[in-house]
């Protein structure tokens, strides 16, 4: 006996289960309206006895209105109806019925399926939560296995042995630390290609001011290069 063929049994026990309570609910259903039938029934019959009885002491009495064929008297119209309501009785009996047989032989089925898990579980073929797994799947398989995930010293192993120390290290130390600066002084930003091009443009406009003879504050650029100039001198 495989894990499916169990897994299928499960399915099909589940099945069942939803079966008998249909069918429960309809045999509910079937009783309550042979109840009415049988009410109905024992209206008619005090009815039909009233009547009678008052058809044999006053042939002119009244009775309660009915829908008489054409030709038909008033206890005739009763007595069809009292076989209506006999007819009727017997076609709920016999739903019933039939209801009860479904019952027994599912119940029946139910019973040796409870005894193929039981004996399943005895063997460790099958988990003893099985009725917790969730609703019954249409497609009558059961749930998906899960997947095996190997365990944390196999998936090291694998990895290599010579893994990285800051694996270990808490994610807080993974962050990377501000810079320092000193109090009082922003942090400088290092320089590409595009600021040494600003600078150079800026050197050139403050040597067209300065020929210009144009007071203006000289650039970074042109500050490094005198800077130069000096050192050299």
């Amino acid at each position: 006996m495989t894990e499916e063929m169990l897994r299928l049994l499960a399915a099909q026990r589940r099945e069942k289960k939803d079966l008998l309570l249909c069918i429960d609910r309809a045999w509910g259903q079937c009783a309550r309206q042979a109840r009415q039938a049988r009410r109905r029934l024992r209206r008619l019959e005090g009815v039909l006895a009233l009547t009678t009885d008052e058809i044999k002491l006053r042939p002119e009495a009244s009775v309660p209105p009915d829908e008489p064929r054409p030709g038909e008297t008033q206890l005739e119209a009763l007595t069809r109806r009292l076989a209506q309501a006999h007819q009727e009785i017997k076609q709920y009996e016999t739903k019933l019925f039939a209801c009860e047989r479904t019952i027994l032989s599912l119940k029946k089925e139910n019973a040796e399926l409870t005894a193929l898990c039981n004996k399943a579980r005895e063997l460790g073929f099958a988990p003893a939560n099985e009725e917790a797994r969730g609703p019954f799947w249409p497609d009558g398989e059961g749930p998906a296995p899960a997947e095996e995930l190997p365990p944390p010293s196999a998936a090291q192993g694998a990895e290599g042995e010579d893994a990285p120390s800051w694996l270990d290290a808490p994610m807080e130390l993974l962050e990377s630390p501000e810079p320092r600066t000193a109090p009082g002084k922003e942090a400088r930003r290092k320089g590409g290609p595009l600021d040494e091009i600003t600078s150079q443009v800026l050197g050139q406009l403050d040597l067209l001011m300065e020929q210009e003879h144009i007071p203006l504050k000289r650039s970074s650029y042109l500050h490094d290069r005198q800077a130069k100039r000096d050192k050299q001198g």
